[in-house]
């Protein structure tokens, strides 16, 4: 098991869920994504598919709060087609790093949006199939104080 650094209670209290979700497997499996997102913020989700015949991880879901500090991610999106640093680091790098660890994780960072500096810590959950393969993960946002900057 690896040791995750979770600061945020809100996403301290959804591990533990995911934990009680999981029982004895290393992972949630995947017939149990729609129970465990009910107790997930939808607002400050988002979600990515991992196809099992190999082709670029998806995104499912994006909640309005991560839509508007990532205003260029958006359900349907392939990795592969993202064009942004930001997002390639705040999403694809983390979201592979889960799969092929098989392992929550939770990170924190701070991304420029429109508005100003958004900080914000990320908790990510994998899901898996009967083989063990990672299907989905599920990261839920805590947006901190967003700091403004002057143009």
């Amino acid at each position: 098991m690896k040791w995750i650094d979770i600061v945020s209670p809100t996403l301290r209290k959804l591990h533990q869920t995911w934990v009680g979700f999981r029982g004895t497997r290393l992972m949630v499996h995947v017939n149990d994504y729609n129970r465990f997102v009910g107790h997930a913020a939808g607002d400050k989700s988002l979600s990515v598919l991992f196809p099992l015949d190999g082709r670029s991880p998806v995104v499912k879901h994006v909640g309005d709060a991560v839509r508007h500090s990532l205003p260029n991610v958006w359900a349907g999106l392939r990795f592969e087609d993202m064009t942004s640093t930001v997002n390639r680091t705040v999403l694809a790098t983390p979201f592979h790093s889960v799969a092929n660890g098989r392992q929550p994780d939770a990170r924190r960072g701070q991304w420029r949006t429109m508005d100003g500096i958004q900080a914000y810590e990320q908790l990510l959950l994998p899901f898996d199939d009967d083989q063990l393969r990672v299907c989905v993960i599920h990261a839920v946002f805590e947006m901190g104080r967003l700091q403004r900057v002057a143009a």
